[in-house]
């Protein structure tokens, strides 16, 4: 018989590579309708409670954030026993957190040019890249704790 650890670490990491698969498609929808907004001259901003933000990141990452509920209720997390009305309030919250991080993330090296590159479309997906790293760590653990719970 497996101990209680043993099996703890085998869901971790089945549910941790599901979460993967589904994250990796989150980021490439994410990336990709964020350069197309960009190249299309999509590069307003929105000033809330003293911050800005860039608009297009904020369209790609809610387009890429509706996949992810979907495929995480259904793929990632299936054995919740929650209700789908508590599991999307959870999983709005916690997006809307990453939402705000990765934003101010995203904002600060792309608009005061932090990377110190010539490259607009590469300074912008730098800065996505290292903002999606934040975000894996705060989705994962809110989705798989507080969201899909079993």
């Amino acid at each position: 018989m497996r101990s209680v650890s043993s099996k703890f670490s085998a869901i971790m990491n089945y549910s941790f590579i599901r979460f993967s698969v589904v994250g990796t498609l989150n980021t490439l929808i994410d990336f990709f309708i964020l350069n197309l907004l960009v190249i299309f001259g999509y590069t307003g901003t929105l000033f809330v409670f003293g911050q800005s933000f860039l608009i297009a990141n904020i369209l790609a990452f809610l387009i890429a954030m509706l996949h992810s509920f979907i495929w995480n209720r259904l793929w990632v997390f299936p054995g919740s026993r929650q209700k789908p009305s508590r599991q999307i309030i959870v999983f709005v919250v916690i997006t809307v957190i990453s939402c705000l991080v990765v934003n101010q993330v995203v904002f600060n090296v792309f608009y005061y040019n932090l990377l110190d590159t010539n490259n607009v479309l590469l300074s912008l997906n730098l800065a996505k890249l290292l903002a999606s790293t934040v975000s894996v760590v705060i989705n994962f653990f809110g989705y798989k704790y507080m969201a899909f719970v079993r």
